[in-house]
């Protein structure tokens, strides 16, 4: 990486960390909720303590898959284009805990998941080019 830089580490760590935390704030008591333990899910659905362990990551991953594009952008418009996409991820990925959780709209949960799916392909297809 032609610009590698801790600080950029530090930077989106920060910000998807704090995400996820605000994520499992509007979660509320999530997999040991009676609606959560209601649902009709897949016989392969792991324990709940799993999801911890698998967010924390996928935050790690896209740490350090920001930090590596991060690293090898210009200034400017490479800049502000490749700080909108991860705006829209980490918006996305906040997103889903309240409108599956807090207001099970398990539906709109999907929609938006699908939409998170959609931009992080746009953003692996994109950094083939960085």
């Amino acid at each position: 990486m032609k610009n590698f830089n801790f600080w950029y580490v530090a930077l989106f760590g920060v910000l998807n960390f704090v995400g996820l935390a605000i994520g499992g704030l509007a979660t509320g008591p999530g997999v040991s909720s009676d609606w959560y333990a209601g649902l009709d899910k897949a016989p392969w659905t792991p324990p709940g303590w799993v999801f911890g362990a698998a967010w924390t990551a996928v935050m790690l991953g896209f740490t350090w898959f920001m930090t590596s594009v991060w690293s090898q952008l210009g200034t400017g418009v490479e800049r502000r284009t490749w700080a909108g996409w991860f705006a829209m991820a980490w918006l996305l990925n906040v997103g889903w805990n309240p409108l599956f959780f807090g207001w099970q709209e398990a539906g709109w949960a999907l929609a938006e998941i699908l939409a998170l799916y959609a931009v992080i392909v746009a953003m692996a297809r994109k950094a083939w080019s960085v």
